[in-house]
């Protein structure tokens, strides 16, 4: 299957295959995140003078701004790929192909990993203002901050992965 494109607002559309995240407007680390990618000239502003409220983070490091709700831009991804996408908490998402692992705050070797991936700005907190519970990892080396437990993020992905092939299954389509 091909690279779907998703349409986020406005007859702007991204490739499925860059997406990293959609993260909630309200997320802690999103306003230095959308300062930071305007300095460095990798913020795109797909809002056409409407409010933002998601930011879509690329795999090629550009932040993009819509006017769209967080839900529904996961709910286009799914739709237009077939493919999953979990929710990490606070109206934040992931595309299941994009987590590398769901992690344990607690570990040292995890916290110096942190540490580092702070110092290059790959930390996003999507605590929502809440502790920090576990850590999604993903393909592009983000660390993505949640007040979901490890466990809970773990079912979420893969409940709607077997929701999926049980869907297909019946469909005829596994």
């Amino acid at each position: 299957m091909g690279t779907a494109v998703i349409p986020i607002g406005h007859e702007n559309f991204l490739p499925s295959d860059k997406i990293l995240a959609i993260l909630s407007r309200d997320t802690r680390s999103i306003k230095p995140m959308i300062s930071k990618a305007e300095l460095n000239q990798r913020l795109v502003d797909a809002t056409f003078g409407r409010s933002v409220k998601s930011v879509i983070l690329t795999s090629d490091n550009f932040v993009v701004l819509s006017s769209m709700k967080p839900k529904t831009l996961a709910e286009r991804y799914s739709e237009e790929t077939g493919l999953s996408i979990m929710s990490c908490g606070g109206d934040n998402y992931i595309p299941n192909n994009q987590v590398t692992a769901i992690l344990q705050k607690d570990s040292q070797p995890i916290k110096e990993m942190l540490k580092l991936a702070r110092a290059q700005d790959k930390v996003i907190n999507a605590q929502m203002g809440k502790a920090m519970k576990g850590i999604v990892l993903t393909s592009s080396g983000y660390f993505i901050l949640s007040f979901l437990s490890p466990e809970t993020i773990a079912k979420k992905r893969y409940a709607k992965g077997n929701e999926e092939q049980s869907h297909n299954r019946k469909r005829g389509e596994a």
